[in-house]
């Protein structure tokens, strides 16, 4: 532009008003291939940043977190690395040149162009200042009433059932409300600042062609040089403007960026780690502290809710743990599976310590049955191989063993039905069926089954109790959380969890008899303080109307029977012995209460 005013206007030369317009021309060229250069490399660097870390990042999050958000921070870093304004902050360094360039022309010039810099980068900071609370405001109503969403979701039968629908509207409705105020907050302080840097910045142009026409009259400039600083102030200006537009982006990112450099602090990457020898099933604790959740942090008073709990499992036995709800029973089961980690104390197996590396060697010969089963998106055939590589001979056997293989082939697609999003809907049973079939996969040497019959059906009890019968028979290692005493006839050892404490923990037998000794005792102590009630005639049992099926009971005492003795069949006692157990039990209950 000043060849133009200062050389072509002035020597009528079409030849030169070519060259510079071939000139013109070919920077163009240039500055479109390196524009378009910068974008590329930009969109790599970015899929190159999610290469690296996104899969340290996904392995720590299943470990360590129970939320989500790290994916989150992660994709928001990713999505700014290749935005726009990481141009804008390339461009930045420039602008000392351009400044230099106007001063050249005219230190007046350079002059108004260095205060029109410094005062949009005051605006900068301001806006920072100003709106990054509401924005973290924002963020955590936000992220409130997605996570309360996520939830209701997941239990809106319970919602849909309840009649509760409006009232989390509403509940879920002011989370959004207050997200949208500090929001709206701060896009009313971004749009002010914003809109006035854009004024200021066309103001500081016509400042400059003020002033070199000034110069011009005074003949201390050019009409060239006037419109050159024009155009060369716009364009060391233009980045600032640019970054005060843009400002929020910087700052999510900047706070993305810092969540996940904290939560990624202790990710060690796994090295050539010993390779341990194959599993066998032998665990122990030794003065174990946990907490529930992933994320817990005893440096900020989170009390544990396991205290100090020590007991050794042998090879091939069956642990039953039982104690009332809330006693920390599936805490302490996450516990041993190596899914938290330890506040204190150590959980070992095989005599190894259980970190993630030692648990990731293990984890193709555990099997896991949590007691809010969950299928993933896929086939069932996928869901029981655990999304690995595996010949169906494998899979279908898992699947027999958990008693699943008639309820898979009764489907419509079989083995290849897709559940989960777009998928078949399974009830709670057939769910807790796969569930069973996935941890029975690849014949482990340690399963845990949280409450495995909780949505199960007498078929589908009796089916488990084959199944633990024969993991038994395999030699595997079994730890089994139920309410029911009777799996726990199947069971060497029996442990009583209350409060987080181990109260007591020997043979099954034995916990068993020192329990109901205990009861009774108990029971004897209320009625000595208590007005010795008048005796009431009881009419003699009906022996037909027995609450409890003669079946179930058979059942039940045939498995004891068999565990004990090895056998086989399901009908170890006939039915008429069972009966005459009952009668003898039930006189005896009648006998007591007379006396």
């Amino acid at each position: 532009m000043l060849q133009v005013y200062d050389r072509v206007l002035l020597s009528r030369s079409s030849e030169t008003l070519l060259g510079l317009l071939a000139v013109a021309v070919l920077a163009l060229v240039i500055l479109y291939v390196l524009e378009v250069v910068r974008n590329r490399a930009l969109t790599r660097v970015a899929a190159g940043f999610d290469r690296d870390i996104a899969i340290p990042v996904f392995t720590s999050l299943l470990a360590r977190s129970s939320s989500s958000q790290p994916v989150g921070d992660l994709n928001t870093v990713r999505q700014f690395i290749s935005s726009p304004f990481v141009l804008t902050l390339f461009d930045m360094p420039w602008m000392p040149i351009y400044l230099a360039c106007v001063y050249l022309l005219h230190p007046m010039l350079g002059h108004i162009a260095l205060g029109a810099v410094v005062i949009l980068f005051v605006v900068a900071l301001l806006n920072d200042r100003m709106t990054r609370m509401q924005h973290e405001k924002a963020g955590q109503f936000f992220g409130g009433a997605s996570r309360f969403a996520e939830h209701s979701v997941r239990h809106k039968d319970a919602v849909l059932g309840m009649g509760m629908s409006k009232a989390l509207s509403d509940e879920w409705h002011g989370m959004q409300k207050g997200g949208l105020g500090f929001t709206g907050v701060a896009a009313d302080t971004n749009a002010a600042l914003s809109s006035f840097a854009k004024v200021f910045r066309q103001f500081i142009q016509v400042a400059i062609l003020a002033m070199g026409a000034y110069l011009t009259i005074q003949d201390l400039s050019t009409a060239g040089v006037m419109i050159a600083a024009s155009i060369i102030a716009a364009r060391a200006l233009a980045p600032v403007e640019q970054s005060i537009q843009g400002w929020r982006n910087l700052s999510k990112a900047r706070e993305s960026y810092s969540r996940l450099k904290e939560f990624m602090a202790p990710y060690e990457a796994s090295g050539n780690a010993t390779q341990l020898p194959e599993l066998q099933g032998q665990i122990s604790l030794q003065n174990v502290f946990a907490h529930p959740a992933l994320d817990a942090k005893p440096e900020q008073g989170e009390e544990p809710l396991i205290r100090n709990v020590s007991f050794n499992i042998a090879q091939g036995t069956i642990l039953g743990i039982a104690g009332p709800s809330g006693s920390g029973k599936s805490t302490l089961v996450r516990l041993m599976a190596g899914v938290l980690p330890a506040m204190r104390g150590k959980v070992r197996v095989d005599g190894a310590e259980l970190t993630e590396e030692a648990r990731d060697q293990f984890a193709q010969k555990v099997g896991y049955l949590p007691q809010e089963v969950e299928l993933f998106s896929g086939t069932i055939k996928e869901n029981i191989a655990r999304f690995t590589e595996a010949d169906d001979a494998s899979i279908v056997k898992a699947a027999q063993m958990a008693g699943a293989h008639e309820l898979i082939l009764s489907l419509k697609e079989g083995y290849d039905t897709k559940i989960g999003a777009g998928g078949v809907n399974l009830s709670g049973g057939q769910k807790q069926r796969v569930g069973l079939a996935r941890a029975l996969f690849g014949e482990p040497r340690i399963v845990y089954l949280d409450e495995p019959n909780s949505n199960l059906d007498e078929p589908g009890t009796l089916a488990l109790t084959r199944a633990i019968q024969m993991l038994k028979a395999g030699g595997a290692t079994v730890v089994l959380i139920a309410h029911h005493p009777r799996l726990f006839m199947l069971s060497e050892n029996l442990l009583v969890l209350n409060q987080g404490v181990m109260e007591r923990f020997g043979p099954t037998k034995e916990v068993l008899e020192a329990l109901k000794q205990a009861t009774a005792a108990t029971k004897g102590t209320d009625t000595s303080t208590t007005a010795k009630p008048q005796r009431k005639t009881k009419e003699k049992p009906d022996y037909n109307q027995i609450n409890r099926p003669i079946s179930s009971l058979k059942s039940a005492l045939s498995v004891s029977s068999n565990v004990k003795a090895g056998g086989n069949s399901p009908d170890a006692l006939a039915d008429d012995q069972v009966e005459g157990l009952v009668k003898d039990q039930l006189d005896e209950k009648e006998s007591g209460e007379n006396k």
